[in-house]
């Protein structure tokens, strides 16, 4: 314990000091930088101090492969974030992850849960998702098929349509979502619509059932006038 107090106060002063302090060896400290280098060239341990931001590498290869972390300090002390980088070389680093000191984290690059393999997607996972609730953002909805100039297809057209692709008018058939999988935005979008197409078809004949009821009616009104005359 008193072996790690001392060299720790050692690293602290050296790292703090304002004046250069460099070795012979594989090690260099400075005012803003401290650096191990391996036998090999590569870096084992870099500490560098840029104003408020403080970079911390770990197991570099020659020429800045790896990753690093990065605090981001500020000069309020508020909003100070910790990230992580992938160090591809120097002009090409990539963020990985972040986190606000509100406790935040944003991921930048793609994720994946139980598996490797993201493909397009920003988060990927091979298993099943538990949730209370899922909100899914959409920009548009299907109450056009309520406007005015919306062309409802005819019943007939819909039956064409089954027989000849074997689903709904713009609902994907069961080969486009086992290869694409199902969006969920848009497929309840589709079904709302379908819903809302369905609700028409039933208004218009439920008018068409009260207009053949209103002729049932009056012809029995006709035809109890006419039987007492043929008698």
């Amino acid at each position: 314990m008193r072996k790690i107090t001392f060299l720790g106060a050692l690293f602290l002063i050296s790292f703090t000091s304002h004046s250069q302090w460099s070795t012979s060896g594989s090690s260099v400290i400075t005012d803003e930088t401290a650096i191990i280098k391996s036998d090999n060239g590569g870096l084992a341990l870099e500490i560098e101090s840029n104003n408020k931001d403080i970079d911390l590498r770990m197991g570099h290869a020659p020429g800045g492969y790896g990753f690093f972390w990065r605090y981001k300090g500020s000069d309020s002390g508020n909003n100070n974030d910790l990230e992580l980088w992938a160090e591809n070389q120097t002009s090409s680093n990539k963020l990985v992850y972040n986190v606000k000191q509100s406790g935040n984290i944003s991921f930048e690059q793609k994720v994946g849960i139980g598996t490797s393999t993201m493909g397009k997607h920003l988060l990927a996972v091979d298993g099943s998702i538990g949730a209370r609730e899922v909100t899914v953002e959409s920009s548009g909805w299907s109450d056009f098929v309520f406007e005015e100039d919306y062309k409802l297809p005819s019943l007939e057209e819909v039956e064409k349509h089954i027989a000849e692709k074997g689903h709904l008018i713009d609902v994907p058939s069961a080969i486009d979502i086992e290869e694409n999988g199902i969006p969920l935005g848009e497929m309840d979008a589709t079904l709302l619509q379908k819903i809302e197409e369905l609700t028409l078809y039933v208004l218009e004949l439920n008018k068409k059932n009260n207009q053949l009821q209103e002729e049932l009616r009056h012809l029995r009104e006709v035809n109890e006038k006419l039987l007492p005359l043929l008698d």
